[in-house]
């Protein structure tokens, strides 16, 4: 089940991994298509060729290669004027050839296909993914199982049960902590359950939040609207915090044990709107932790990407759409550093070029190209290293 479990995960991650660059190379080519750019191949996927089709009367070859890491356009005057392809191609049909903002407008349509896809897959992940329904005071209770036990439905707590008062005592080192909540929606149920976890809540990241050992407590009392009282007791879990140093074990309450799940709704138009505007501004002021000091600790290769996917999967389809939404933006921000090789290096020298009014010898680009590949399959290769001391 496991290996079953890693393929499908891993043809996940390859398919939605090759559909991001599929679209980003799609846009280059429309718009270099756009001002009759050339264009021999539009190729998904680097390295060996693995499928290539050319229909009669078309110009551009479209190819699938071995590694998908990737993926190019050849375009006439990319640095590839000696290539046998661009032999018999007029002059006026070379990228060198046109103006210079619409070489810019090229190499940009890529990365702005790939802010729009993510633009959408966050806005679809807002409107699918659940959110508490507020008119509910009751719990989705699961039942125990020969596999699994869980401590409300083994204490009689049922779905059907509205529950208008929450109290717990903790016991954590040696101290007692007391807690009650009257309730009237769901939204104090969610947060009564979850006192430890919201910023507001004054407990949360408290001394109680975590248990110190395996002695530690929390008792729950749930009253119904019928006076009846369910009370179970949820204790302190143990688990294995792997440190560079070695194996420390820590100590946590694990609320899956309680067996409950809020009740939840759909979102509507207007607030899948806004749940993807606020991931949009989240990603984008996540992405300037890399350049703090340390942050290349943050940086991850194709085992990060795969971890994440495998995890969107199991946890839902709107997350896996968030978590895609997310790794477009991330590709779309990281083709725009100026760095030879990406897209934002491009722009540089169409700007440079602008302003100098004299185009960069090709001798200076070409070098500057073998340096950036070189330098960007070094990054590849170190962050996949950092993913295995990760691991």
């Amino acid at each position: 089940m496991v290996v079953l479990d890693t393929i499908v995960n891993i043809i996940v991650l390859v398919l939605s991994l090759s559909v991001l660059i599929c679209l980003h190379e799609l846009g280059h080519l429309l718009m270099a298509k756009k001002f009759n750019v050339f264009c021999a191949e539009y190729s998904i996927g680097m390295g060996p060729l693995i499928y290539k089709r050319k229909k009669e009367g078309q110009e551009t070859q479209f190819s699938i290669r071995a590694l998908p890491i990737g993926g190019y356009v050849a375009m006439a005057g990319e640095g590839s004027e000696e290539i046998e392809d661009f032999k018999d191609v007029p002059k006026e049909r070379f990228l060198t050839s046109i103006a210079r903002w619409k070489r810019a407008l090229i190499m940009v349509a890529g990365v702005t296909v790939n802010f729009l896809l993510a633009i959408v897959l966050f806005f679809a992940s807002g409107l699918m993914s659940p959110i508490l329904d507020n008119s509910y005071r009751s719990l989705q209770v699961v039942e125990s199982s020969e596999e699994v036990t869980y401590l409300a439905y083994e204490a009689g707590l049922t779905s059907n049960d509205n529950i208008k008062h929450v109290e717990f005592v903790i016991e954590n080192n040696g101290k007692t902590l007391p807690v009650s909540f009257d309730i009237e929606d769901g939204r104090d149920l969610y947060y009564a359950l979850n006192l430890f976890a919201l910023e507001d809540s004054p407990y949360y990241n408290s001394e109680f939040s975590s248990p110190s050992s395996e002695n530690d407590k929390w008792k729950f009392t749930l009253t119904t609207d019928t006076n009846k009282k369910v009370e179970f007791t949820l204790a302190a879990s143990e688990v294995q915090n792997k440190k560079v140093s070695g194996t420390e074990i820590v100590y946590v309450w694990n609320m899956n044990e309680l067996g409950v799940a809020f009740n939840t709704r759909g979102r509507t138009f207007t607030e899948g709107v806004d749940r993807a505007t606020d991931q949009f501004v989240t990603s984008l002021t996540s992405f300037k932790v890399l350049f703090e000091p340390g942050g290349w600790e943050n940086l991850g290769g194709i085992i990060s990407v795969y971890t994440v996917s495998s995890m969107a999967t199991d946890v839902g389809f709107y997350y896996y759409l968030y978590v895609w939404g997310y790794i477009s933006l991330n590709l779309a921000i990281v083709n725009l550093l100026p760095f030879p090789g990406l897209d934002g290096w491009h722009l540089v020298v169409c700007a440079f070029e602008g302003i100098t009014r004299r185009d960069m010898p090709s001798k200076v680009r070409d070098i500057m190209s073998v340096i950036g590949t070189i330098l960007l399959f070094g990054l590849m290769i170190f962050v996949t290293v950092l993913d295995i001391i990760r691991l």
